[in-house]
């Protein structure tokens, strides 16, 4: 195995800030330290160029009191770690043990306690440590449930200016050697070795069959991935355009759209224009895409009287020649 120099990997982190624009001079950073060795390699980073970056390091750490004393001893940790290192730390944590039902709800709750962070004015940026490998997980996983186009794209560099991820382009293989080199410990998620979650099956499982199939699938994937994004930004972009040409704004809770202008369209630009009037009344997280293709034969059909209900009181049907689509709630569309 080929050794990895710390410097150089410091360089990678450096040339990824830079080409994506992540940090500028005075930015106040809070990075997001679980403890493990993804979030302390990026601290340790991060501090290392502090300097010559002009900018100033903080960090946070949420406990989410769903491992017991295992979850406490990563705060131990952190805490130790701050303290040895002169770093300011922020606490949170969640107010009753086991409190969240699924790994979607923790991570609602650790991004409200970011959010929480940058609106009191404590930092400018917070720093997350998603890598190289959880750009090809999260592909895989998305694949595997079925997702479109939208769903296949990267991981992004940044998010609203406020999120930053400086490893993206550093694979788990470079940052634990990295550590090791420079003799830095870090806590272990037990939870990250039990298969009855999807992404360690895939982590575990999935990840070194690629590895063995192509040594290089991870650079691969994530250039593919990228790539998937920019394709998804142009489309999503044209749909924008066109959805304010053909589409309908009815009082607060309905949207129609001009069949027959839609018929003329490209079938992938069609399917963009469903998903983006789905997504004026609500997130698309509950739509699948089995569902986007009954609504896309539903229209094509052009059958008058039919409709196809979908999560959220949301219904789609076709009427005097129009797609309308309404929401039976007293919840309102989110755009003007």
């Amino acid at each position: 195995m080929t050794k990895i120099s710390q410097k150089s990997i410091i360089s990678k982190v450096a040339r990824t800030i830079g080409e994506h624009g992540l940090i500028q001079k005075g930015d106040r950073i809070v990075v997001a330290l679980s403890g493990g060795a993804d979030s302390v390699c990026l601290t340790d980073i991060l501090d290392d160029l502090k300097d010559k970056l002009e900018i100033n390091i903080s960090v946070c750490h949420f406990n989410h009191r769903l491992r017991g004393e295992e979850s406490d001893r990563d705060q131990q940790f952190v805490e130790n770690f701050c303290h040895r290192r002169g770093i300011d730390l922020i606490l949170g944590s969640a107010p009753d043990k086991n409190l969240y039902k699924n790994e979607e709800s923790a991570r609602e709750a650790r991004y409200s306690f970011f959010e929480k962070i940058l609106e009191e004015g404590r930092g400018d940026k917070i720093a997350l440590a998603h890598n190289l490998n959880d750009n090809s997980e999260t592909f895989l996983l998305r694949l595997i449930r079925g997702a479109g186009l939208r769903g296949l794209g990267s991981i992004p560099f940044s998010r609203q200016k406020k999120f930053i991820r400086p490893l993206l382009s550093l694979s788990r293989q470079e940052i634990e050697s990295y550590l090791r080199e420079k003799k830095i410990g870090f806590c272990q998620d037990s939870s990250n070795f039990d298969r009855k979650f999807n992404r360690n099956k895939v982590r575990l499982d999935l990840i070194p069959l690629f590895l063995k199939l192509n040594p290089n699938f991870l650079e691969t994937a994530g250039h593919a991935v990228v790539q998937i994004q920019e394709d998804y930004d142009y489309i999503r972009n044209q749909t924008e355009e066109i959805f304010k040409n053909i589409a309908t704004i009815s009082g607060k809770t309905k949207i129609e759209i001009d069949r027959t202008k839609w018929l003329k369209l490209h079938p992938a630009m069609r399917r963009s224009l469903i998903r983006e009037s789905i997504s004026c009344f609500d997130t698309l997280q509950d739509i699948t895409q089995k569902q986007i293709n009954e609504v896309m034969a539903l229209v094509n059909r052009g059958i008058g009287g039919k409709r196809k209900l979908l999560p959220h009181s949301l219904q789609i049907e076709v009427r005097s020649g129009k797609i309308v689509v309404s929401k039976t709630d007293k919840n309102h569309i989110t755009v003007a």
